[in-house]
């Protein structure tokens, strides 16, 4: 995992943070599809692909 020295006193400095999530039209059914919308917090310097 790449740590940078600025983070270096956080157990946890970047994170995944879920702002929603939907799936399904009722409670008894499995839904189709489901669509979420995320934050995904990176390092500087370190790119998406990664």
């Amino acid at each position: 995992m790449l740590k940078h020295p600025a983070f270096a006193g956080m157990p946890q400095p970047v994170d995944l943070n879920i702002g929603t999530f939907h799936a399904g039209h009722l409670p008894s059914n499995v839904p189709i599809k489901a669509i979420m919308e995320c934050r995904v917090g990176l390092y500087p310097g370190e790119c998406v692909e990664a």
